[in-house]
């Protein structure tokens, strides 16, 4: 692009700017119109802050300083009242309407300039002396102010770039399957969503394995929203206005390893010719590609390119294509890699489902260029899909891990509930803790060698005699750890000797400045009211500690309540009022997005503390009307009516097991509620519902029980035995009629690791009920349990993850 051109492009985008003024001075005034006059509501806050967002971030750029001034005033007094849903005092209302006349007058004063503007030569407008191609990369840019959006691919085509531009983050998203992308520029903020840009990054990270770096652009400055975007595994953080000089030196440093960026393959070919020609393919393609002609070096490769995808040649000496996928299945962290051998023989299409959890392809010689990229994309996705699936069902990826997120914020959960029941103030600490550097961690190695470098310190957590694998990565250099802490020890003490361990230990070899930790602790002493408010006692000190940047440690001070009543008065007191809430855990299918789910039940007191099913079930006999009989029935009733409400193809297909209290009562009673249930919902489909009861209670009345599945199954619902021990196994062979399903207990994940001392009685139970298909596995420890069980043909697992009824609708469509 000519200077010429720049400047004339420049110039447009400006007026462009400044036609949109009154459009967006107008929803300031009529919204500010209705909450001073009308009514305080929030939609018409939430408005007023978008507004007043879009106009701090892109004032100064395009050289309008008052306007950016005067909207961050603005936004800064709306913010507070966004997050908390808090009406306005009236001494906020007098600074905001104070902030109102200012941005109003910033606003006139750009608009009577619009006249000259229009007819100015462009010598006021900034270019480039010369046009700079030195980038040559494709960069997405995800923004919802189009004329901002304008200005920022103008600055990319002049530095050589290819923008292209998404008014959505789902646009960019549906756009990650046809195309590739060396970088994103995301902003943090759009309509009726202050975060949204940094909540979408968390899931689609999750969702797909997003591996490109990220560059959120933000009017926000403060520190939270920078530690949120960094968690949600932002690369780097820009506030707007962007500076052309700022935004040009962060790209620069973060494409320097923009292949270590992009998905990555690994070719095992000892043929040069073939593998320079798998290189050439899937590198037009967008992919980062390595290859190794000698096989037997597979796993130092392994380690050093971290591959997402294996491209295996079938046939090769020495060590053969099948050897090498048994190699790797053997290794925990390279069980959800996929697989594509490469062929001429035919008989390769036998070991279709042997070597890898997400699956394998075979390619026959000669290639398809465009059949080999299909393939590598399809398997790349089912990899993410089946790797997000193992983190919702295990304890832990590996043995020298911490836990998965799912099951760390579960056992959080019950931990805070025991703590308020016993009152117990024992020495735990809930610790925040984040790698502050490590934008320069990053930019310094590059994608791969840093996420190495996560794994280091992941595992050096886990090994920690006061953490002990009790702990999560919260988000990329982030982690979420429990403590326990010595008797003897004050807990800013401990907290910062234990983050200047970490500061002392050498994570990158010598190779420039070492990782830089920040900490954010709360003391787990029973006053907080749930998981929420922990985390965001920690989350804010941690914040506080990012402050320093040679890292810091922030310990939260408690703040209890003095009329707090005794926990077992208040769970007594929440049972007699049926203060249950209603909880949906998947029962995952590794193969498909079959929506399973088994139903859980909470207890929310006054305070809104919950309280897990353990923790309030002793009490429910006594308190609650018609006992645990009673519970039953209020779960049945608002199971089925929550599914009701499903439309579509959920309609037909959602499934969801309920579990009835082991209790002869329910034998005797229950089966008139069901029916009656079932009658009035007119639910379509059979097995919609399945009524679950433990192995244990089943054996002391296999009769009764027997009688009891029948009727069940007259009423099309289906029936699980679940809590099936490892040892003693016979009485359920043969005294008992088979259920459609069965669901092992944790006890199997011990008794699994010896494959030949558990085989034999598997594959009776798996006889027993009628294929591997029918059999549920539950509280997985790691992947390799997993890779057990699925050699058995095992593909169900019970997931740690609750969630809200239709919070688990939406994941389940997500995955």
């Amino acid at each position: 692009m000519t200077d010429d051109a720049y400047a004339q492009k420049m110039r447009e985008l400006r007026l462009q700017y400044l036609k949109a003024l009154p459009a967006h001075a107008k929803v300031l005034n009529e919204h500010w119109r209705r909450l001073r006059h009308v009514s305080w509501e929030a939609p018409s806050v939430q408005a007023m802050y978008q507004t007043a967002h879009k106009l701090a971030g892109s004032g100064t750029t395009f050289g309008y300083q008052g306007i950016t001034v005067a909207a961050r005033e603005l936004e800064n007094l709306l913010s507070p009242l966004l997050e908390t849903g808090e009406v306005a005092s009236a001494a906020r209302r007098e600074a905001i309407d104070a902030a109102m006349q200012g941005l109003v007058r910033a606003l006139d004063a750009a608009l009577k300039g619009k006249r000259a503007a229009e007819t100015a030569a462009t010598a006021d407008v900034p270019a480039p002396a010369v046009a700079d191609s030195g980038l040559n990369a494709r960069i997405a840019l995800v923004e919802d102010d189009e004329v901002l959006a304008g200005q920022l691919r103008l600055w990319l085509e002049q530095w050589g770039c290819e923008a292209i531009w998404f008014s959505t983050p789902e646009d960019f998203e549906q756009a990650l399957s046809r195309s590739s992308f060396d970088l994103l520029l995301l902003d943090v903020s759009f309509p009726d969503a202050p975060m949204g840009g940094v909540d979408w990054l968390t899931t689609v990270r999750e969702r797909r394995g997003l591996v490109v770096p990220v560059v959120m652009l933000s009017a926000r400055t403060d520190v939270m929203s920078r530690l949120r975007a960094l968690r949600a595994g932002a690369a780097s953080y820009l506030p707007k206005p962007v500076a052309q000089s700022d935004l040009k030196a962060r790209l620069e440093s973060l494409l320097t390893h923009r292949d270590a960026n992009r998905e990555r393959v690994l070719v095992v070919d000892d043929d040069v010719q073939l593998s320079d020609w798998l290189r050439t393919a899937m590198e037009a393609a967008g992919f980062s590609v390595k290859v190794l002609n000698q096989p037997l070096g597979i796993l130092d490769a392994m380690e050093r390119v971290r591959p997402d995808i294996l491209v295996l040649d079938y046939q090769m000496p020495g060590i053969n294509g099948v050897e090498v996928a048994r190699l790797l299945r053997q290794d925990s962290r390279y069980l959800d890699i996929p697989i594509i051998f490469v062929s001429g023989d035919a008989s390769a299409f036998d070991h279709q489902e042997e070597f890898s959890i997400v699956g394998n392809a075979f390619l026959t010689k000669p290639l398809d260029e465009k059949v080999l990229v299909q393939k590598l994309r399809l398997h790349l996705d089912k990899a993410r899909q089946v790797s997000r699936r193992m983190q919702m069902a295990s304890v832990r990826q590996s043995p020298e891990g911490l836990q998965n997120r799912a099951f760390f914020l579960g056992e959080l959960n019950n931990a805070l509930a025991a703590r308020r029941l016993r009152g117990d103030s024992a020495g735990e600490l809930l610790l925040h803790l984040m790698v502050s550097n490590s934008d320069y961690l990053r930019q310094r190695h590059g994608v791969v060698a840093a996420a190495a470098l996560q794994d280091r310190i992941e595992r050096q957590l886990a090994a920690h005699p006061a953490i002990a694998g009790q702990g999560c990565l919260w988000g990329e250099f982030v982690f979420l750890l429990r403590v326990s802490m010595p008797d003897n020890e004050l807990a800013e003490e401990f907290v910062e000797k234990l983050r200047q361990q970490l500061a002392e230990t050498d994570f990158v070899s010598g190779e420039g400045q070492n990782a830089v930790f920040s900490l954010g602790a709360v003391l787990l002493d029973g006053s907080q009211g749930n998981v929420e408010q922990a985390l965001l006692a920690t989350e804010k000190a941690c914040a506080e500690a990012l402050k320093n940047k040679a890292g810091t440690t922030v310990l939260a001070s408690s703040v209890k309540s003095k009329a707090r009543q005794p926990a077992d008065q208040a769970v007594r007191k929440a049972i007699s009022a049926r203060g249950y809430k209603l909880f949906f855990q998947p029962i995952v299918n590794l193969e498909s997005n079959e929506p399973l789910f088994e139903v859980s039940v909470r207890l929310e007191d006054d305070a809104g503390n919950i309280y897990p099913p353990d923790q309030f079930l002793n009490f429910v006999e006594h308190y609650a009307d018609g006992g645990l009989s009673g519970l039953d029935r209020w779960v049945i009733e608002h199971t089925i009516n929550e599914m009701t409400t499903l439309r579509g193809k959920e309609a037909e297909s959602w499934a969801v097991v309920i579990r009835l209290s082991p209790v002869s009562e329910t034998l005797d009673k229950i089966l008139p509620f069901i029916a009656n249930a079932l009658q009035n919902s007119r639910l379509k489909g059979a097995r919609r519902v399945y009524f679950s009861l433990p192995e244990r209670f089943v054996l002391r009345q296999p009769a009764r029980v027997a009688e009891f599945f029948g009727h069940l199954h007259t009423m099309h619902c289906g029936v699980i035995i679940d809590e099936v021990a490892a040892e003693g196994d016979s009485g359920l062979l043969t005294e008992v009629v088979r259920p459609d399903m069965i669901k092992l207990d944790a006890s199997w994940n011990q008794r699994i690791r010896q494959r030949a001392e558990a085989e034999p009685a598997l594959k009776r139970l798996i006889e027993y009920v009628g294929g591997a298909e029918n059999v549920v596995a539950a509280s997985i420890e790691d992947a390799q349990i997993f890779a057990a069980f699925w050699d058995f043909g095992i593909r169900h697992f019970q997931g740690f993850f609750i969630q809200e009824p239709g919070d688990a609708l939406a994941l389940e469509t997500q995955i």
